[in-house]
């Protein structure tokens, strides 16, 4: 899902072969974030949201709308809170 998103070509994100982007943050360690983008409490919720409409969050977000689903969405936060 994330490789097909082609998420690691802005973000760093170990576990992904190729992922090794640096125009958006790594994704290392996401799991032990307190925010999200510096605005939300890092919570599933607030990342699926956030993941399906960036720019609804930070409208000033470089990042772009992927359009995924709800399950989507799930499925990538579920693999981003892998990450401590």
């Amino acid at each position: 899902m994330i490789a097909r998103e082609a998420c690691g070509s802005c973000h760093l994100i170990p576990g992904i072969e190729g992922a090794d982007g640096m125009a958006g943050p790594s994704l290392a360690h996401f799991a032990s974030r307190q925010m999200i983008v510096g605005v939300l409490a890092n919570s599933p919720g607030n990342l699926e949201h956030y993941l399906k409409s960036p720019a609804s969050i930070v409208t000033t977000n470089a990042m772009p709308d992927q359009h995924l689903t709800d399950e989507q969405a799930r499925n990538i936060a579920a693999y981003l809170y892998t990450l401590r």
